[in-house]
């Protein structure tokens, strides 16, 4: 999967929650990402719930990622919002998860 450009963000500079995903997230790489959320977890988490379909589908492996990693050990808050967002997906945008449904059961 590639990096997702600025036509890939569509429209997220516009909203406020939108934008605060753009800025932190324009431009990173997946293992840039994972370092941000083993930095502060819920805030880029709460980030993905308000990406464009590819970017989100472009960094949450790199929250899953994270999840299996040692660094997340103890980190119950993070696990819990991933079940969060997983269901709010779910409920809401389920094509958002269409191709990462395998990574994520």
């Amino acid at each position: 999967m590639t990096l997702p450009d600025e036509a890939d963000w569509e429209n997220a500079k516009y909203g406020l929650d939108e934008k605060c995903a753009y800025d932190h997230f324009i431009a990173k790489t997946q293992s840039d990402a994972e370092e941000m959320f083993a930095e502060y977890e819920l805030l880029y988490v709460e980030d993905l719930s308000w990406m464009p379909v590819k970017p989100f589908r472009y960094y949450l492996p790199a929250l899953m990622s994270y999840l299996k990693s040692d660094k997340s050990q103890g980190d119950s808050n993070v696990a819990s919002a991933f079940i969060g967002l997983i269901s709010l997906k779910l409920g809401t945008q389920s094509h958002y998860l269409t191709e990462l449904w395998h990574d994520i059961e």
